[in-house]
């Protein structure tokens, strides 16, 4: 179950969207905030969402705006859809203004840029991004490390 302070938004009230309360590229699940469970009793009582709240069904979100609609299978674990930065001398942490997010389709992984559109097809059987150009993917059985910007160009050449 999640906690719903953890969602800070919502987008269209009466279809429940909800996101985290962050810019940037990031994928949202379509969720149902009527399905929840309240626990404790007294002073203290904690909404949670149930997990038939969420739907399966993601879409990709830049600068807290829809760029496609729930079209997408899955998504990244939430810890892999933002790339942190943080300051050592003040402590405070920001997000990287990601160009690409891995989304999966029909079970196969690929890219989709900030403006919506698919910057690298869905054929990976997995894809895990390890920092803004680079990728541990596999294809076919076959595992490696993928450039992404020099894979986009050759693609589109």
């Amino acid at each position: 179950m999640h906690p719903l302070d953890e969602f800070e938004y919502v987008l269209y009230p009466h279809s429940q969207w909800l996101m985290a309360g962050s810019g940037g590229l990031i994928a949202v699940e379509a969720v149902d905030s009527s399905l929840r469970d309240v626990f404790g009793d007294g002073d203290w009582q904690e909404s949670f969402l149930s997990d038939e709240a969420f739907s399966g069904n993601y879409a990709v979100m830049y600068n807290r705006r829809l760029v496609t609609g729930f079209i997408f299978d899955d998504a990244p674990f939430w810890w892999h859809r933002y790339r942190f930065i943080s300051d050592p001398i003040t402590g405070q942490t920001e997000v990287l203004d990601l160009e690409y997010i891995a989304m999966s389709m029909n079970g196969k992984w690929g890219l989709i840029g900030q403006s919506g559109d698919v910057v690298l097809d869905f054929m990976f059987d997995g894809f895990l991004m390890i920092d803004e150009n680079t990728a541990f993917a596999s294809y076919n059985g076959n595992y490696g490390i993928l450039d992404i910007r020099r894979t986009i160009e050759q693609i589109h050449q």
